[in-house]
């Protein structure tokens, strides 16, 4: 049984993503200057509520990403004002995004490989500016993997009159005889 989230924090799995690995693979980095492409994303419902319109151009000698997003989902629906652009930049053989969201007056321009838009925002940003973690980081406990580690400590929490110490302890003993078993079925 997975541990409850801990914080309210976003998490990268809840919000849209650009990956430029992806882009990479799909030859769109490759493609002419001037192409474009399409991506929609689905609601539950299985209606599109979000598509981004965007196209790759050269400009002053660096590669850049020209966003234009649509919203399809009633209470704004409608094309973003101004569109926005987000720098590429590559160390060969890779290429990164640059963050283009600007907090307290100041670019982050951080590269990165993928973006994220959590759902009510408009632009694409980094993890680190919309503060995002990952759903794992929320649901991992470091107290069991501890106890798992030192099983003295772990026996100490089975025995523990204190209640909150057993159930931790039981928590931990769950887990690590769950890793046992899937070692053993490989």
């Amino acid at each position: 049984m997975a541990r409850p989230r801990r914080t309210s924090r976003m998490t990268v799995e809840e919000c849209r993503c650009l990956d430029v690995d992806a882009m990479r693979r799909a030859g769109i980095f490759a493609s002419p200057t001037g192409s474009t492409w399409r991506v929609a994303w689905k609601s539950a419902d299985g209606e599109s509520d979000t598509t981004i319109c965007y196209a790759i151009s050269a400009n002053s000698g660096c590669v850049v990403l020209c966003m234009n997003v649509e919203l399809n989902d009633g209470a704004s629906k409608g094309r973003m004002p101004d569109g926005y652009s987000i720098e590429i930049t590559t160390t060969e053989p890779r290429y990164w995004f640059r963050c283009p969201l600007v907090r307290n007056g100041v670019a982050c321009r951080r590269r990165v490989g993928r973006l994220y838009q959590p759902p009510g925002q408009r632009i694409f940003g980094c993890r680190a500016c919309y503060q995002l973690t990952y759903d794992s980081c929320q649901r991992h406990d470091k107290r069991k993997s501890a106890l798992i580690r030192d099983p003295l400590a772990l026996a100490r929490a089975l025995q523990s009159r204190n209640p909150r110490q057993q159930i931790l302890g039981i928590g931990a003993y769950a887990q690590a005889v769950a890793r046992l078993a899937k070692a053993r079925r490989r």
